[in-house]
């Protein structure tokens, strides 16, 4: 009987070393369980931050594109509403006259100096051949 005694403590001590090395692996598993579980949580508050940025800069980013909407009608509606534009019609259109006296002045003055040319060269010429 002690030897059968000694064979089944022989075998609980197996089995104890056993269930120790198992219990050493799931302490160290959950160990790494553990630092998962943490970097999920920080990964997950970043995740919710980020989306959170997104979600403001896509407010901002509408609000500009309102912003700009209004802005561009108020351009295009600018021009058939503007109490200066009749001003500046009026401007415009001295503007052209003035340069198209301008033009013609200049016109008249060259022709005038050709024409002044061709006379000098014409008078040379008959008193030229009258010699």
């Amino acid at each position: 009987m002690e030897h059968l005694e000694k064979l089944i403590n022989e075998k609980f001590v197996t089995v104890n070393t056993k269930l120790d090395g198992i219990n050493s692996r799931l302490d160290k598993i959950n160990g790494s369980v553990g630092r998962h579980e943490k970097q999920i949580t920080e990964a997950l508050a970043e995740r919710a931050a980020n989306r959170q940025k997104q979600e403001d800069y896509f407010t901002k980013i509408n609000d500009i594109d309102t912003r700009m909407n209004k802005a561009e009608l108020a351009d295009i509606t600018h021009t058939t509403n503007c109490p200066q534009a009749p001003r500046i019609r009026v401007l415009e259109d001295q503007q052209l006259q003035t340069r198209s006296v301008k033009r013609f002045m200049a016109y008249l003055f060259g022709a005038g100096i050709a024409l002044g040319g061709l006379l000098v060269g014409v008078i040379e010429l008959i008193l030229h051949i009258g010699s």
